[in-house]
């Protein structure tokens, strides 16, 4: 993908980022590098969903249709494309997200869980109106969300042996 067409999203990244974690965190050493680490790979999941956004826009006006599939899991069910490797994709991109959202946040289990799936939900409603080689699909709203649960999960067990190892110390 072509960088210079990704410079317009990065800047409110940046911004973002700046506003939103930098100021509020700077004092916090650890606290920001967990927030710092958990909005990169934000950044890296926007990447391959969604970007270049902003420069995206004037050529998605020229076009006409939004591209939405209800079905669950149709690309399965008829054997279309990399539907093998589409579906793992989905949930091994969305691991480490749930894995550095549950690390880097005083989120509970199932909180972290839901802005998985907000972050899913959010990205895929989306993705038609950026671009018309983008579709809105369920099936990846639920393999994203899976693979939140899968790294939600592992974050939990990684603590409850670094907590059980921390005591065993003492």
């Amino acid at each position: 993908m072509n960088l210079l067409r990704m410079i317009p999203d990065l800047i409110p990244l940046g911004v973002i980022y700046y506003k939103l974690i930098f100021l509020n965190c700077r004092n916090q050493r650890s606290v920001l590098f967990r927030r710092t680490l958990l909005f990169m790979y934000l950044c890296v999941i926007l990447y391959f969903t969604m970007m270049p956004v902003i420069a995206a826009i004037p050529q998605r006006f020229a076009d006409s249709g939004f591209n939405y599939n209800f079905v669950l899991f149709v690309d399965w069910q008829m054997g279309r494309g990399a539907f093998r490797f589409e579906t793992y994709a989905n949930v091994l991109l969305f691991v480490p997200y749930g894995f550095l959202l549950y690390l880097c946040t005083d989120l509970s289990f199932w909180k972290a869980v839901f802005v998985g799936f907000l972050t899913s939900f959010l990205i895929e409603f989306f993705q038609p109106l950026v671009s018309s080689l983008r579709i809105c699909d369920i099936s990846d709203l639920i393999t994203n969300t899976t693979g939140t649960l899968a790294g939600v999960l592992c974050a939990q067990i990684v603590s409850f042996f670094v907590r059980k190892r921390g005591t065993m110390k003492q």
